[in-house]
């Protein structure tokens, strides 16, 4: 499941959610993508769409054709190559690449080992199937002062982060700055136990295999809830998954 909410401060602005996400599975492989849009930056919701979606279609590719996890260096590539194509659309739109800001993360499962690719902030986290031990794989890239991050816009883009995680996972959530403060220990540098195992309950509980619209929607809810809104003005998008096969 996965879905995005507008924050409070843009719904102020009258501006809309710039957040986009992207999650798919193909043969033992499961995807999943957040990208955030520069509030900044005059077209950072079309970056974070074009990126997300150009990922998905090179990520697809690979999988299905090579049926491994890509390397570091073939997910540096990607987004290298990622990249340039911002860089193109600005200049079809004569304006700067830094218009279309937005920051990246994706996760790439199988059964043994998950690979994560990364520049700027927000996080994935992970659950370990023989231990249910939550672990942040990816933390939020921490500059010098507050608000600050990488963005894959950047020139030079010398903020790749790319990790491999030997490890059985059979969770997985990733989510776009807007949800670091509710959902990560900063002071610890851990993810609480208890908030990611109460946000994965109902797939847990759930038979049905590939993206479940009505877990979606309630997500939604959640994000648009009160409650979280009193907690940060921010767009928020959280993806979720969970394999049925690691159950049991």
């Amino acid at each position: 499941m996965a879905a995005k909410a507008t924050g409070t401060s843009h719904t102020l602005l009258g501006k809309g959610c710039d957040d986009a996400f992207a999650i798919f599975t193909t043969g033992e492989f499961l995807v999943g993508i957040v990208c955030d849009g520069a509030g900044s930056a005059p077209h950072g919701a079309t970056g974070a769409r074009r990126a997300a979606r150009a990922l998905t279609s090179l990520l697809h590719k690979w999988l299905t054709s090579n049926q491994t996890l890509p390397t570091v260096d073939q997910l540096t590539r990607f987004a290298h190559s990622i990249h340039n194509d911002l860089g193109e659309l600005a200049m079809c739109r004569q304006t700067s690449i830094r218009d279309f800001a937005t920051t990246l993360i994706v996760t790439i499962c199988d059964t043994e080992r998950c690979m994560v690719l990364h520049i700027g902030d927000g996080a994935a986290v992970t659950r370990e199937r023989e231990t249910g031990k939550w672990s942040c794989i990816s933390w939020p890239l921490q500059c010098e002062y507050a608000g600050q991050t990488a963005f894959l816009t950047d020139t030079p883009l010398d903020q790749i982060k790319v990790t491999d995680v030997d490890m059985d996972i059979d969770a997985v959530v990733l989510f776009s700055d807007g949800m670091e403060r509710l959902l990560l220990d900063f002071a610890g540098q851990t993810a609480n136990q208890t908030t990611f195992e109460s946000l994965i309950r109902p797939l847990d509980a759930s038979e049905t295999n590939g993206f479940h619209p009505v877990l979606a929607a309630s997500l939604k809810g959640l994000l648009e809830s009160p409650n979280v809104n009193r907690r940060t003005d921010d767009d928020k998008t959280l993806v979720i998954a969970a394999r049925i096969a690691a159950r049991g």
